[in-house]
């Protein structure tokens, strides 16, 4: 009898120990996915920034270069650039309001 229990002392540390690595690696591999999965989230958000960023930039020189090249004043260009983005507003909301219930 003292046989059988050896080897079931050595099957019981075998099959714990595999489980137990077992459930280390799935722990560690959670964890990798969930920190990649971050970091890509934090760099798709950096570059998003990076990109409102320039089309602001792009959107405020443009009325300056627009008037220095046509001799027309800068406030012409801000308030028409105002208009075509007001008008691109109201027609979202035209679509948001429409589709509202619909998927």
């Amino acid at each position: 009898m003292a046989k059988n229990d050896w080897l079931k002392d050595i099957f019981s540390n075998l099959v714990l120990s595999n489980l137990a690595d077992f459930i280390k690696s799935t722990i560690k591999n959670f964890q990798d996915a969930i920190y990649h999965t971050t970091r890509k989230v934090i760099e798709s958000m950096l570059t998003l920034f990076l990109l409102i960023a320039g089309i602001c930039m792009v959107i405020v020189s443009l009325p300056f270069l627009l008037s220095y090249y046509l001799d027309l004043p800068a406030s012409l260009f801000f308030i028409l650039i105002g208009v075509l983005l007001i008008l691109m507003a109201l027609f979202s909301f035209d679509k948001i309001h429409k589709t509202k219930y619909k998927n």
